[in-house]
């Protein structure tokens, strides 16, 4: 079996629902809350079943370019994201609390074998890469609820 990581994690936001969904299901904001990242999303605009992502990653002083089809859209809730080359595979989801929202993002990548040695340190990066990624989110979510 090829090495693999993958995390779920998740966040609590005193926002509805639809002020998470507004960010997260639109790619083209990816830039403002996750690092070192590029991205574009054809078509633009909120995520819809068959759309394109294309991302621009820097992880340990290199580019990766990553290629992925958006999937299983429940508007206003979640989505799927799966890559061409099916190495990475994730979910946004968004639901409502009594206290607001929960964001849950999901995240599996298959590295290939000859990265196996690596797959641990790997696993531990991203997961903390996404957990300062969520908190970016955080601030990008209330400036921009704040600003409404």
């Amino acid at each position: 079996m090829p090495p693999s990581f993958q995390h779920q994690l998740s966040i609590e936001l005193p926002v509805p629902p639809a002020d998470v969904w507004a960010v997260i299901a639109d790619y083209r904001r990816d830039p403002e809350w996750r690092a070192a990242v590029e991205m574009t999303v054809e078509p633009a605009g909120l995520v819809t079943e068959g759309a394109v992502t294309d991302e621009r990653l820097r992880a340990l002083g290199s580019w990766t370019r990553t290629t992925a089809r958006i999937r299983d859209v429940v508007p206003g809730r979640s989505f799927r994201f799966v890559s061409d080359d099916g190495a990475v595979e994730g979910r946004r989801a968004v639901e409502g609390t009594d206290g607001g929202s929960r964001l849950t993002v999901w995240l599996r990548v298959t590295l290939p074998r000859a990265m196996a040695p690596l797959a641990r340190f790997m696993g531990w990066m991203f997961r903390h890469r996404v957990r300062r990624d969520l908190a970016r989110l955080r601030r990008v979510v209330m400036t921009r609820v704040a600003g409404a």
